[in-house]
């Protein structure tokens, strides 16, 4: 009698939850045989050995590889990613010695070229949602008062306004 009860309790789960029935089981996706997940994997920890060849390139510049990574790498190219226009000139500069030291290890043997890109990293403004108010541009009470004259002086009511707009913006510093 307890054999038949064992038996029927899979059968009602599979009746009360619709999800059950021929789902596979999350393991299964998180094991590295899975297609699914498994080239994903893969392709990670590809991005996390270049990243790491990349600083024993050139190993006095931990500073630069901090803002930059790898997000990209084929047989004859790479792609770095940097944080700010400064960090990519930087590593521009760079690029001649890096390819050398990069052809020194067999994963790199046939790299050619090494492409950098900026792109800013995330700000806690774009994740909340909320946008920062951008501060008021204000100019000295000198300034203004050459506006003013100018716009005085302009013949053309357009400039004018637009000269007398901005001579609107004094602080009053001197």
């Amino acid at each position: 009698m307890k054999k038949k009860v064992e038996e029927a309790s899979p059968n009602l789960l599979e009746k009360s939850n619709p999800y059950a029935r021929g789902a596979p089981a999350v393991n299964t996706y998180l094991c590295p045989k899975s297609q699914i997940l498994g080239s994903l994997l893969g392709r990670l920890q590809q991005i996390k050995t270049w990243q790491k060849m990349l600083t024993k390139a050139l190993p006095a510049e931990k500073e630069l590889f901090s803002r930059c990574h790898v997000v990209h790498a084929d047989a004859v190219s790479l792609m770095i990613i940097a944080d700010n226009p400064q960090w990519a000139t930087r590593l521009r500069f760079l690029v001649p010695q890096l390819l050398a030291a990069l052809k020194s290890f067999p994963e790199y043997a046939k790299l050619q070229a090494i492409y950098c890109k900026v792109q800013p990293p995330l700000y806690h403004h774009h994740l909340t949602g909320k946008k920062r108010r951008r501060q008021r541009l204000t100019i000295s009470k000198i300034s203004a008062e050459q506006l003013e004259m100018a716009a005085t002086k302009i013949k053309d009511p357009k400039i004018s306004r637009a000269l007398k707009k901005l001579a609107a913006r004094s602080s009053g510093m001197e």
